[in-house]
């Protein structure tokens, strides 16, 4: 081995590590707990096999759940693709000032990691504490009108709007 391929693969070490890390070993994790059925509360794992594997491919709902999927892929690759390809081009050319503050603006939300996003958006639709609620409730009187505060993400049909809305609000930030 030559003193440049040595160096070259120190070079690389470090990024193949974390790469190790933080990429394979939770995909081999997921393939072990994926064999088992677990509350992730309690320490008891029952080794079920393939069950798990049998019924979701075995359900009624997997087209519909796989259909959905493509969709939702299919929306975001829109809104987080073309319609930014468009922002850009259209600000490179009409304007002239200011070009390296509105590039950093509108590159600085794909910084933000989704696990934060997860997380602010899981207190932004808090029924008790949510900023939406609150909103919501100072507008319009709720309990006056008879309407209770919306627990978003328990109900189907407000968890699918509410996620609608958040993927929507994400992919334009």
């Amino acid at each position: 081995m030559s003193k440049n391929n040595k160096e070259a693969i120190l070079y690389l070490l470090p990024a193949a590590v974390l790469f190790l890390v933080f990429y394979y070993w939770p995909l081999l994790q997921n393939i072990y707990l994926s064999v088992f059925s677990w509350n992730m509360i309690s320490h008891y794992q029952k080794f079920v096999g393939l069950d798990n594997f049998i019924t979701i491919f075995s359900s009624a709902e997997l087209i519909k759940i796989l259909i959905n999927t493509v969709l939702f892929v299919a929306i975001m690759l829109v809104l987080n693709f073309v319609l930014p390809y468009f922002y850009s081009f259209i600000l490179g050319h009409l304007v002239h000032r200011w070009t390296a503050f509105y590039r950093s603006a509108l590159f600085l939300p794909s910084t933000l990691s989704l696990a934060v996003a997860s997380i602010l958006f899981l207190w932004i639709y808090n029924p008790l504490a949510g900023p939406i609620n609150i909103v919501l409730s100072q507008l319009i009187s709720l309990h006056r009108v008879g309407l209770k505060k919306t627990i978003w993400l328990f109900s189907l049909s407000a968890r699918l709007s509410a996620g609608r809305f958040s993927a929507i609000i994400l992919s334009l930030c």
